[in-house]
């Protein structure tokens, strides 16, 4: 047998990270997009009545979710594969209304003890030489941890040289679309490059081929997305099923926003990474972590950490951005986070070096002028600092107190630049930032203003 991409069954370094990053997250709701953890590996048999012994991938967490794909074909005989003892049907159907071809899908919400094999039955067949019946479990986190974890749920299948996903629509943010395929082949083209191909094995079990994979994207936004066309090494049976995961979400501030977190770092590691799209901070300069307070330190002199871009870090009709910041004085001169260098798109909050004084910009709003400016938002001391966007109406708060208000018409044009956190990239002589930041969190939609508890620093 063989495989390829990125699953297997140990506990791969990813997975460690993973672990590292999730822990203080995984039982207080985390708000982020689900993605892939790990996969315990192929478990195929051929010419055999025996059950199939499928094996869970290691460093389960509690609330994880588990997919068991199957992959039946038998030569002569109809049949279905059992549910197996725990587990719920997602749904099981015929390769091409072929009915001794089965393509079967399980899930599970885990409780973190589990380890070894799951074992799978089917209802008749197995016992001709051309026989295949195959397994994996995959293992997904940051699902939704009550009911089912999933929507949107479509099927294709058909026999050619050319395998497509199905077109789902996501009904709300954060979702992340999976297609679990297989076929009766043993080749299957990548899938394109704004997917991930999480797993793929291929298994000869007498003279039959099959292949099983699973391909995923994250959404950040609502809408329609095409299924991947993968080509076949010939004309064979094969089948998608396609789904959307839902995420999980809780908020410890009592706004009803899990669902909106689109960006969100607390560097939990040496690395800070953005909990909703994994992607990872780089930095600059003498940037760097202290991973006992948990904090991200930028010396003044060209230290920042750039984190990648796209069109869910826009500042959209309702908009709120969150920072825990440690350190930084009343005369520091510096910018707290900024988007682009210059035009449409760009926006900053630093400060002025007067008074602690804080200053936020969207550059093609408000004739270029600052938005919001407040004094004594700054003097050294760890504090939590929060802009908000409603409709026109800005606000400006520290501690959870309002410290200025504003009403600006317009908006803000989409773009898919990165977010730069402890410098103004406009000005990264004169705008890098001397302290500590310990958190940065963006929502699309308008957290709670006036006066309000601030969240825990490790709250999404």
């Amino acid at each position: 047998m063989g495989r390829r991409g990125r699953g297997s069954g140990s506990l791969t370094v990813g997975a460690a990270i993973d672990m590292l990053r999730m822990r203080a997250t995984a039982t207080a709701g985390f708000a982020g997009s689900p993605y892939f953890v790990a996969d315990g590996g192929i478990s195929a048999r051929g010419s055999s009545t025996a059950p199939l012994d499928v094996v869970y991938p290691a460093g389960v967490l509690v609330n994880d979710i588990a997919f068991l794909e199957v992959c039946s074909i038998d030569s002569t005989t109809a049949h279905t594969v059992d549910t197996p003892s725990g587990w719920n049907a997602v749904q099981q159907d015929k390769m091409n209304a072929v009915a001794t071809n089965v393509h079967a899908l399980f899930w599970k919400r885990l409780t973190g003890s589990e380890s070894g094999n799951v074992r799978v039955t089917k209802s008749a067949g197995g016992t001709d030489a051309t026989d295949t019946f195959e397994g994996v479990i995959s293992l997904w986190r940051g699902c939704q941890n009550s009911g089912i974890p999933y929507e949107a749920l479509a099927v294709n299948t058909g026999q050619s040289t050319g395998q497509a996903g199905s077109t789902v629509t996501t009904n709300g943010v954060n979702r992340t679309i999976v297609n679990f395929c297989v076929c009766d082949d043993d080749t299957l083209s990548a899938p394109a490059a704004s997917w991930t191909e999480q797993f793929e094995y291929t298994t000869i079990s007498g003279s039959s081929n099959g292949a099983i994979k699973a391909y995923s994207i994250e959404k950040p936004t609502a809408g329609s997305l095409s299924g991947v066309t993968h080509t076949l090494a010939s004309s064979e049976r094969w089948q998608v099923k396609s789904l959307v995961l839902l995420p999980n979400g809780s908020d410890a501030m009592g706004d009803s926003h899990g669902a909106t977190c689109v960006f969100f770092i607390e560097p939990f590691t040496t690395v800070p990474t953005d909990e909703i799209t994994r992607n990872f901070g780089v930095p600059a300069g003498n940037a760097n972590v202290d991973t006992t307070n948990r904090w991200m330190q930028f010396d003044g002199t060209g230290d920042w950490y750039v984190v990648g871009g796209g069109v869910h870090l826009d500042i959209g009709t309702n908009w709120t951005i969150d920072l825990h910041i440690d350190g930084i004085q009343s005369t520091d001169v510096g910018a707290l986070i900024s988007r682009k260098a210059s035009g449409v798109g760009r926006f900053a909050l630093y400060c002025t070096g007067t008074s602690g004084t804080l200053q936020f910009y969207i550059d093609e709003l408000n004739a270029g002028a600052a938005i919001l400016s407040a004094a004594s938002m700054l003097d050294g001391n760890p504090t939590h600092i929060r802009i908000v966007k409603s409709g026109t109406s800005y606000e400006m708060l520290k501690g959870g107190v309002s410290k200025n208000t504003a009403t600006v018409a317009g908006s803000v044009t989409s773009v898919t630049d990165p977010l730069y956190i402890g410098v103004d990239i406009a000005d990264t002589t004169n705008r890098a930032m001397n302290g500590k930041i310990g958190r940065v969190a963006m929502y699309s939609s308008a957290l709670s203003s006036g006066t309000f508890t601030p969240p825990a620093r490790s709250d999404p």
